[in-house]
C-alpha cells in the first residue's frame, strides 16, 4: 500500500463501497501472515522509501520515525493499519 492517508479515507467513506458511518464488519484473512509479512522490514522499507522523495516527505519525520522503530518503539506497517481501523467507531474488525 503506498499511502496509509488514502487507506485511512477509504475507511471514512463517501467513495467506493462505505458510503458513510454505516456499521461495517472488515474481515481480515490470514492477519497472523500480515502481521508477520507487515512487521518491521517492511516497515523500514516504507520509510526508506519515503526518504527518496525528499520533496514530498518530511526528511527528519521520516528519519525518526526509522529510529524509533530501530528502538522497538515504533509501530509497525502492521500496527499503523490496525491503529487507522480503530480510529474508526462504526467498524468492527475479525480476524478469518
Amino acid at each position: 500500500m503506498k499511502s496509509l492517508d488514502a487507506f485511512n479515507d477509504l475507511l471514512y467513506g463517501s467513495f467506493g463501497e462505505i458510503k458513510g458511518k454505516e456499521k461495517i464488519l472488515l474481515i481480515w484473512k490470514d492477519i497472523e501472515q500480515n502481521q508477520k509479512s507487515l512487521g518491521f522490514q517492511t516497515t523500514l522499507e516504507f520509510y526508506q522509501n519515503k526518504l527518496k522523495s525528499p520533496e514530498i516527505f518530511n526528511r527528519k519525520f521520516v528519519l525518526s520515525k526509522i529510529d524509533e522503530l530501530h528502538h522497538g518503539v515504533g509501530l509497525t506497517f502492521f500496527e499503523i493499519v490496525l491503529e487507522i481501523i480503530s480510529d474508526h467507531d462504526n467498524i468492527t474488525l475479525i480476524n478469518d
